[in-house]
Formats: structure tokens, sequence, C-alpha cells
């Protein structure tokens, strides 16, 4: 007999190491109250609808009432950043451990993958320009290029806060003169990357970022985003608007 029913998802998703979430629909009725954690990305997407059974559960390092997880044949972690989510990622690293089927987007395998890490992790591969990264803590803008050059970075390097993305306040610094850019930083204890600048514009002078996910192994490309400006992210897409090129 064929098996015909839903395939049981468990999805996971994090609260970041701050214990704070954001309200993004209010409502009287709890059962549509929705909020939003940072630290993850969207996969449900990925799910048709049709042959899956998903199940959410949110993991966070706060107290919390003991759950039961019926029988699933597939996890999906949503938390992605090990930076902003270290302890929810330790919590869904546990309960796979416990359930013992089939990851998407292993949460032991998210845990290495700090920007530093990966860096470090890809430095000896043959054909690739990896640029040198290391995170450290200034108390104020003087210290920035110092500590940077105590770890073997010299300008020109970018810097932004450890668990930022999409571009958000992420400063090149090409040498001295640019130095008071870094001012826009909180220096409250925060930590920030520093990362050896390469510019890799193409010959027509345009920058060009490529998303590739890997599958068992066998890479897919995402997304390809083309701009003028060194600092690509989602937001630049206007740009190829009416360039079919």
């Amino acid at each position: 007999m064929i098996d015909t029913r839903p395939l049981r998802v468990l999805h996971l998703v994090g609260i970041d190491d701050s214990g704070h979430v954001r309200i993004i629909h209010l409502s009287p009725d709890p059962r549509r109250l929705r909020y939003d954690c940072l630290g993850n990305v969207e996969l449900t997407a990925l799910l048709d609808g049709a042959g899956f059974e998903v199940v959410t559960l949110t993991c966070g390092d706060v107290p919390g009432d003991r759950v039961n997880v019926a029988s699933v044949d597939v996890v999906l972690n949503a938390i992605c950043d090990p930076d902003t989510n270290a302890r929810s990622l330790r919590v869904a690293a546990g309960l796979v451990e416990q359930v013992g089927v089939p990851v998407v987007n292993d949460p032991r395998s998210v845990a290495g993958t700090t920007r530093d890490a990966v860096a470090a992790a890809l430095a000896g591969v043959d054909g690739a320009v990896v640029p040198a990264t290391v995170r450290v803590r200034p108390a104020r803008a003087a210290d920035v290029a110092p500590l940077a050059a105590a770890h073997g970075v010299e300008p020109p390097f970018l810097a932004r806060e450890v668990g930022s993305h999409g571009g958000r306040d992420l400063t090149l610094v090409r040498d001295e003169a640019d130095l008071a850019q870094l001012e826009r930083f909180a220096f409250d204890g925060r930590q920030l990357y520093v990362t050896a600048f390469v510019d890799v514009r193409s010959a027509d002078g345009l920058y060009r970022k490529r998303r590739v996910i890997a599958i068992d192994g066998q890479p897919f490309a995402k997304h390809l985003i083309v701009s003028p400006d060194w600092n690509v992210h989602a937001g630049s897409r206007p740009f190829m608007e009416g360039r079919p090129e």
C-alpha cells in the first residue's frame, strides 16, 4: 500500500539571544497575534503546501513549558544566525539529536558559520580568494584600525556590527581619511567584523553578488544582483529594472 499521508515537518525558529521578539500583528484574539524573531530565514516557501503538514516550534534560552513533539519525518531549521541566535541554535541542536530524523539546514552546522569562522575554513581552498575577517571589540572608533591591524587586516577594509545583515551600516574604510565614518557604530561593548576589502568589479565597472545554495554538496544558483555600488544587497535590485542584459 502506498503511504499518501502528508510529510510531517518540524519547522524550527529561534528567539535571538536578547530574548526579544518583534510584534508584527496585534489582535485581541491570541490566535491571530503574529510576531517575528530575528536571526531566522524564511524557509516554508520551499514547501508547496499540499504534501506537507508543518508544525512550528519556537526555540529559545528562556523559561518555558515542557513540549512534547509528536513523530515527525523531517526537521526544517530556520535559525540561521550564529552570532545573534547562539542559544536557540543550541536548543535546536539538542532537539535534532532527540528526534533523529533528516534535517534541512542542520543547526549543528549553522553554529559554525560565523563570518570569521567561514573565512578561516575557506582560506586554504585552491583558487578561492577569501578576504581575511576578524572579530574585534573596540571601545571607540579610533580602536578599530589598530585592533584589525593586530590581526593582519589593514585598510581598505569593511566594518559591520556583528549580527547585522542586508548591507545595513556596512562601512568601507579605504584609508585613514575614511576612519571618521566608523563613528556611526555604537561603541558600547558590541563587536564588529572587519573584513579585508577586495574590489570585485567586472570589466564593465559593475559589481555582481551571487548567492548559491548547497544541498547535499550540490550547488544551486539562488540569485544574482548587479549594482554600480560595492555595497550590493537586496535593495540594489531596482538598478537592474529596464536593463535586460
